[in-house]
């Protein structure tokens, strides 16, 4: 499953709370790290473990919460 686009919206209705999706922003809040909307609802809306482990492990190192999406290799958004 890709975690590339935005789901929801202040319409959506009800979601399921992930805790590991929880966990990569109170990293980023706990660290300072302003969380805008987007990164929010990019995050919250993934259900794909191996890029919210990812995610999780980059939210320890990161200044930007959107540098969670740029890949390894080519510094873009996946």
């Amino acid at each position: 499953m890709s975690c590339g686009s935005l789901r929801g919206g202040s319409g959506a209705g009800p979601r399921h709370v992930r805790p590991s999706s929880v966990a990569r922003l109170l990293v980023l809040e706990h660290r300072g790290v302003r969380v805008p909307e987007s990164v929010h609802e990019r995050v919250m809306g993934c259900a794909d473990l191996d890029i919210l482990a990812r995610w999780l492990d980059r939210a320890f190192s990161v200044s930007e919460a959107e540098e969670l999406f740029e890949s390894e290799t080519d510094g873009k958004s996946v």
